[in-house]
């Protein structure tokens, strides 16, 4: 009976064994908690990125995250106030604004134009500099 009672014990621990191990592995391929946690937030409230914009006698539109809008609509939470030909602005629920340009780098400043030379001088210079 002792043996019988062994053997069983034994089989019962050699069952058990894989069942106790399934449930300490891991899912290598499931974000960690914390990733979840941040991209849940994030879809909440994603960053904007103009992709592109066009002016047409309609009205501007934009590109962003792959969604057309336009003055007056919807970009998740936010509202589309203005659209320029480098930049969105968009009101925030709480009604503060985020300017999202096209080109985050890039910063237009106005040029100074240095005088045009006289024209009529132009040929008779480039006569005289290929006699």
């Amino acid at each position: 009976m002792t043996r019988l009672a062994a053997l069983l014990f034994a089989i019962a621990l050699t069952a058990a064994a894989p069942a106790a191990r399934a449930q300490a592995l891991v899912d290598p391929t499931r974000p960690p908690s914390e990733s979840v946690a941040r991209a849940a937030a994030a879809a909440a409230h994603p960053p904007a990125s103009v992709q592109t914009v066009k002016t047409s006698p309609a009205g501007p539109v934009a590109l962003v995250g792959g969604q057309i809008v336009k003055v007056g609509d919807a970009l998740g939470e936010d509202r589309v106030i203005r659209i320029t030909d480098s930049e969105l602005v968009l009101r925030r629920p709480g009604g503060a604004t985020e300017v999202v340009k096209l080109y985050p780098r890039v910063d237009k400043r106005a040029v100074l134009h240095a005088p045009l030379p006289n024209v009529g001088d132009a040929p008779s210079a480039m006569l005289r500099a290929g006699e």
